[in-house]
């Protein structure tokens, strides 16, 4: 995540629009949550409910969402469930600021049952800032593809059919959500329902490049097809991982706020950490 200072602030406006102007989250809802500040972005309501804040959108608007300030962290992480809205189209935005600037995002959107990932990054010019995106299971690399333009998708969910023979380790469903598909599907416990899947944003300390890390209940994605055919693999993580240029990339600036911006009525955050934070 390393920010070029020769990018001009009117591309920054341009690109990230999602970004939320710091007066304007702290004039929000706020409360603390697992010891961080966590303010209410657009319409969304923030709701404790012991171990779970729940960001409800009364819309279902993009521009709904909760601002998560990380106090200059290197790494943020957090359980996620959430309730769709019924759209056509359901899409979450999950935006990394540092110094004021949206320095990197990943896009999830869902429609006709396929979800796609796609990430934007600053380390280059707008031309030139490409990403690799790979897909894991139970924590082997299974495939990856590189150069993947910013902004492109990199990697499609193509089914949310279950996967027989492997009974998934997390959810992003609501409870009663998973276990009504746990049943159907026929596994053999549904113990994973009361476990959030993870998001994490990170910087890799070799070359600080940005890395986000989505778990997902195990499915059928397709890589993007960069200069050869598509590979189509099973896995149960999808990681977007920044692609840096030596010959120019600046010091690495630690990010002050995580941005989630969702059309989903409720999004519920579990276990959210921050190591800009304490407790």
């Amino acid at each position: 995540m390393r920010l070029f200072r020769r990018l001009a602030q009117s591309s920054l406006a341009t690109l990230f629009v999602v970004a939320l102007p710091f007066a304007q989250a702290q004039a929000e809802e706020c409360v603390t949550f697992n010891g961080i500040n966590h303010c209410g972005m657009g319409a969304a309501q923030l709701k404790l409910n012991g171990k779970e804040l729940h960001v409800v959108s009364p819309n279902g608007s993009t521009k709904d969402g909760v601002a998560i300030f990380t106090e200059g962290s290197t790494v943020w992480s957090a359980g996620f469930r959430s309730e769709p809205s019924g759209q056509g189209v359901e899409q979450t935005v999950l935006t990394g600021e540092s110094e004021g600037a949206a320095a990197s995002t990943a896009t999830l959107r869902t429609e006709g049952g396929r979800t796609s990932y796609a990430a934007t990054f600053t380390a280059a010019t707008s031309d030139a800032s490409t990403y690799t995106a790979s897909v894991y299971s139970r924590g082997e690399l299974v495939a990856s593809v590189s150069g993947v333009r910013y902004g492109d998708v990199g990697v499609t969910q193509v089914s949310n059919r279950p996967v027989y023979g492997y009974t998934p380790s997390c959810t992003n469903q609501s409870y009663n959500a998973c276990r009504q598909s746990c049943m159907s599907a026929g596994y053999p416990n549904c113990n994973y329902c009361s476990i959030p899947c993870v998001r994490t944003f990170h910087r890799l300390e070799l070359n600080g490049a940005c890395v986000w890390t989505m778990q997902v209940e195990r499915s059928t994605f397709a890589l993007a097809q960069v200069g050869a055919a598509s590979q189509v693999v099973e896995g149960d993580t999808v990681e977007l991982t920044e692609e840096i240029d030596p010959s120019g990339s600046y010091p690495y600036v630690n990010f002050d706020r995580i941005l989630v911006q969702s059309t989903a009525k409720v999004t519920t955050l579990t276990d959210v950490q921050a190591n800009g934070n304490t407790k």
